[in-house]
């Protein structure tokens, strides 16, 4: 767990250092890694291309408030139903939609918290993916593993 603790603490100082392109490629990155885990989870196709729009608006140059929240309000709509029993299905849609509400977040706002928050849902997926093939694994022993030590290598090295 020190090594997570690490992470989040080294990557508040990139972040906060990081230009605003680099943060924005970081969002969109990670956005368009976890927008097929919504894809695979939803029916309804009009959500799937609500969620990519609002992904696809976020890369914009320049974005209006107004349709940022307008955006955020249906992207919020979009959650999976959060229970004590949630599927790792679910759990991986979740971070998705929540990733792209962050992103949303971020572009009205501009605040680096956002962005850190983007990176760490990140690591919960890869930390939900490596805990579903291993129902034994423990935290140390994620963090520890390489598919975890890598992505955390290449958000830190984005932001460089």
């Amino acid at each position: 767990m020190q090594v997570y603790l690490n992470f989040i603490d080294e990557l508040v100082e990139l972040v906060n250092a990081a230009s605003a392109e680099k943060k924005k490629n970081v969002a969109i990155d990670i956005c368009n890694k976890l927008f097929p885990h919504y894809q695979n989870y939803s029916t309804d196709k009009v959500d799937v291309l609500l969620l990519n729009e609002a992904i696809d608006y976020c890369k914009l140059s320049n974005v209006e408030t107004a349709k940022l929240d307008d955006y955020l309000s249906r992207v919020v709509d979009l959650m999976p139903e959060s229970t004590e029993t949630m599927t790792w299905e679910e759990s991986y849609a979740s971070n998705a939609v929540e990733v792209v509400i962050e992103f949303l977040q971020y572009r009205k706002d501009n605040s680096n918290q956002h962005i850190v928050d983007i990176c760490s849902l990140m690591i919960d997926n890869i930390d939900f993916q490596l805990a579903e093939k291993n129902e034994d694994i423990s935290d140390d022993e994620i963090f520890a593993h390489p598919e975890m030590l890598g992505e955390m290598k290449r958000i830190k090295d984005m932001l460089k």
